[in-house]
């Protein structure tokens, strides 16, 4: 990294979880963004002021003036011109030391592998089930996580796919021909909106425990430095064989997760929690000082709350919202 951005990205180095070893990281990374619309726009902007060393923009559309009430790359001055080539403008002016490639065109069946093949990871920012499907099955063959966002209204979804081997998009849709068949969405949508879910996508294109662990200054003596993946899963094998790292990450974690369950039940009132994703793959493990530390410290008016491990950890998350989905979907094509 060059010293002159030392001060450029100052906010973030001083971050113990990225450091300049993260801010390296960045640099070299490469990042897709399919469609620069709503969805696109901040994911781009964040992206690009992160320091991500290369972003590709994919988008054969052109701005209108609809477009101005949400997607904060474009002027008035633009409409009518290609999206892709305006942002291209517009984030290079942003950071000239990061390399932004131009693609103003539509991402297809035919094109999809070659472009995807020279990205580390592809963010969703497109409005269609069939790009999706598309973005999803070129990520599977190349092995890349594929970063979900989706709006309606005043919602939003996010999720990742295709994670370290996790589950992919048509995981949540198996059957494309119903989804290509659904009706067309509503199309109305809050302005902010898409800037939440799109900041929530950029963020979402890293994950924090590799980042603390080799940050740590006990890392080059810990047992996660000979590992591949650096999951709860290792973690919790590397703590109980005593590493002082994994020790310290754990707890630190089980504090995190328990303050933020206290949150959850002090906002919600639920009755049951499930435990998902993939921390749940330490079992017992985990939810038993979660449920330890909850009823000694969150009061909730029923008394005992439960807490569960989900039956599909791995899956959960994309079930849920699988079926929110099509109860959203239903619900509006009742209307």
């Amino acid at each position: 990294m060059k010293t002159e951005n030392m001060e450029r990205y100052n906010r973030q180095i001083i971050l113990p979880e990225i450091g300049k070893t993260g801010q390296e990281k960045l640099s070299k990374a490469r990042v897709l963004i399919v469609g620069v619309g709503g969805l696109g726009s901040p994911i781009a902007l964040y992206l690009a002021g992160a320091g991500v060393g290369t972003i590709g923009l994919v988008d054969d559309d052109v701005v209108s003036e609809s477009n101005l009430q949400r997607q904060v790359l474009y002027t008035e001055d633009e409409i009518g011109l290609s999206k892709a080539l305006q942002a291209q403008k517009r984030l290079q002016a942003l950071n000239h030391d990061i390399q932004i490639n131009a693609y103003p065109t539509r991402l297809t069946k035919e094109n999809a592998a070659s472009l995807i093949a020279n990205y580390d990871i592809v963010v969703d920012g497109c409005d269609n089930f069939a790009t999706r499907y598309i973005i999803n099955d070129a990520c599977a063959h190349w092995g890349r996580p594929y970063v979900y966002g989706a709006i309606l209204a005043f919602e939003g979804q996010v999720s990742v796919f295709n994670y370290q081997g996790g589950p992919d998009y048509r995981t949540l849709y198996p059957d494309e021909e119903e989804m290509l068949a659904m009706p067309a969405p509503f199309k109305g949508v809050l302005g902010v909106t898409p800037g939440a879910i799109g900041c929530m996508e950029a963020n979402a294109s890293s994950w924090a425990l590799p980042i603390f662990a080799h940050k740590d200054p006990l890392f080059e003596t810990s047992m996660l430095k000979d590992l591949d993946v650096i999951d709860y899963k290792n973690l919790k094998a590397c703590a109980d064989k005593g590493d002082e790292l994994s020790v310290k990450l754990l707890r630190r974690s089980f504090d995190c997760w328990s303050a933020n369950l206290c949150n959850l039940i002090i906002a919600y009132d639920p009755e049951v929690i499930i435990l998902s994703g993939g921390i749940a793959r330490m079992g017992e493990d985990l939810r038993r000082p979660l449920e330890e530390h909850v009823h000694k410290y969150a009061w909730t008016p029923w008394g005992h709350l439960d807490i569960r491990l989900a039956e599909k950890p791995e899956a959960s998350v994309v079930l849920g919202l699988h079926k929110l989905t099509l109860d959203e979907i239903a619900g509006k094509t009742a209307l």
